[in-house]
């Protein structure tokens, strides 16, 4: 509801537009009369605005608390994997998997079309095709496993510096496997 104070000025203003004879005057008066309304209106509601901004604050308390309580969990695991990858050599296991039998990239996630170090215009009918084969390689599913993002991580609401550091590494891995394993196919189509 208005403020009366804010009512009267505005009663007044429509009365003053229907009065003028002058269509410019009375298209001024309706500009006023607007203007008028806004603030009318922006003071009537101005007592919700400090609840919603309460109510807002103690949501996003809520999500830190929680994001906390998951990440005491999530942190060792991430930090775990990423040790593990940055052991490894992605050279090397790309050279073991193409031993395997297995012609694939990894994904940066599992239902990602993104594969990094990859540009994706090319060769894009190979990519799908080459992700058929994963099965035959244990090294390869393996790696799938080790650079997934743990199911837990869908409960965070934001994430932290543990996670992130684990998609950097992660995302480093994949791009150098994915290069060379392209390298690798795209020697073996050469005549």
């Amino acid at each position: 509801m208005l403020h009366q104070k804010g009512l009267l000025p505005l009663i007044i203003l429509f009365i003053a537009s229907g009065c003028s004879s002058d269509p410019q005057a009375r298209q001024a008066t309706l500009g006023g009369v607007a203007t008028v309304s806004a603030i009318g209106a922006a003071t009537a509601f101005a007592p919700v605005i400090p609840f919603t901004l309460g109510y807002n604050a103690i949501e996003e308390s809520k999500e830190r608390k929680s994001d906390k309580l998951l990440y005491q969990q999530l942190d060792p695991v991430y930090e775990k994997r990423i040790e593990m990858i940055k052991a490894r050599s992605p050279e090397a296991d790309a050279a073991v998997v193409w031993k395997e039998g297995a012609r694939a990239f990894l994904p940066f996630d599992t239902n990602s079309l993104y594969h990094p170090g990859i540009d994706p215009g090319d060769d894009q009918k190979d990519l799908i095709g080459f992700q058929q084969q994963t099965n035959q390689s244990p090294l390869f599913t393996y790696l799938n496993t080790l650079l997934s993002t743990d199911p837990l991580q869908k409960e965070v609401k934001i994430a932290n510096q543990p996670y992130n550091d684990f998609l950097h590494t992660r995302g480093e891995y994949e791009a150098i496997f994915n290069r060379e394993m392209y390298g690798r196919i795209r020697a073996e189509k050469r005549p």
